[in-house]
């Protein structure tokens, strides 16, 4: 009597992997793969909807390109990508303002100074500089020339760089719409060391 050889069903290669982690890993990984799925109904939804609403209106354009129109219509923005491209979008502007940003061997040029000069006073935080991608450092140009501007600086060492530069250039009605950097030009440095000391401590609570 032969008995028919029955082949196993193929394991599936994602469970396998899933077995190797640890319980929080697994629950981890299962909840990241249940996201996935349900994302993908999400999407499969809409293309039927879509797909009937074309055949209803016989609409004379072609399917291909009337449904990647659609698609681009319903498809909601990621709010972490919406986030970051804003972020992306306020430090552009940033650099932009006051007449933009010089590169470190400018800096030196500007100083009289050489490149580990401009190092040791960055690094001193008596100048500021930003770093955006692969760029390098940034020094903004308005910080120059400016006095008392080092001790703002300080008054702020305990904020990142682009919280600093956000300081100095941001509006604000204490100021009757102007900005830090505007009033310490005026001459009003006792004024401005009082607000970085306040905004200091309003950002450490």
């Amino acid at each position: 009597m032969s008995s028919a050889f029955t082949k196993p069903p193929k394991a599936d290669p994602v469970n396998l992997w899933i077995d190797t982690l640890s319980p929080a890993q697994q629950e981890t990984s299962q909840a990241l793969r249940r996201s996935s799925e349900a994302k993908l109904q999400t999407t499969l939804n809409l293309i039927l909807n879509l797909l009937r609403e074309y055949l209803k209106t016989e609409c004379p354009e072609p399917l291909t390109r009337w449904l990647g129109k659609r698609l681009l219509m319903n498809a909601a923005p990621d709010p972490k990508e919406a986030a970051y491209a804003r972020g992306e979008q306020v430090k552009r502007e940033l650099i932009a303002e006051e007449g933009g940003c010089w590169s470190a061997a400018e800096v030196a040029e500007y100083l009289g100074l050489t490149r580990q000069g401009v190092d040791k006073r960055r690094a001193q935080g008596k100048i500021l500089a930003i770093t955006h991608h692969k760029r390098g450092y940034l020094y903004p140009k308005w910080q120059f020339d400016v006095p008392g501007i080092e001790l703002v600086f300080t008054a702020l060492s305990d904020e990142d760089d682009w919280t600093k530069m956000l300081f100095m250039l941001g509006k604000t009605p204490r100021f009757e719409g102007k900005s830090p950097l505007q009033k310490l030009r005026e001459g009003h440095l006792t004024e401005i060391l009082q607000f970085a000391q306040q905004w200091g401590e309003t950002a450490a609570t």
